[in-house]
């Protein structure tokens, strides 16, 4: 329920810290990243947001299988008993008109050239 408080405010913080983190991996300190999204996992277990932004940091940095591992989370979530807690759920309903075409491009690199 986004008109909880006390749920606006973890969504805040999830937010702020995955800023950090995008600043961080930007001045090129992936750990501080890791870090910071993983701060942010921690604040809301349910949220995907971190989780995605995990999973792409690794993929970055060349480990698959920890962008898996991420990834699988995500997917988890979707599956899980609460509800979410992370207002990015509902993106692909929103203003992402091309969310198709972002998905295409997250999941392309993870696919074999067979499947490409």
């Amino acid at each position: 329920d986004l008109g909880n408080p006390s749920i606006r405010n973890a969504i805040g913080a999830v937010d702020g810290v995955r800023c950090v983190g995008a600043a961080e991996e930007r001045l090129g300190h992936a750990d501080a990243a890791r870090q910071a999204y993983r701060q942010a996992a921690d604040l809301c277990p349910n949220a995907q947001s971190p989780h995605l932004a995990l999973s792409a940091l690794a993929r970055r940095l060349g480990d698959r299988a920890i962008a898996f591992k991420e990834m699988q989370i995500v997917f988890d979530l979707q599956h899980a008993d609460s509800p979410p807690d992370d207002p990015w759920w509902t993106y692909h309903r929103s203003q992402a008109r091309n969310a198709d075409d972002l998905l295409e491009s997250l999941w392309r690199p993870f696919l074999s050239e067979t499947e490409r």
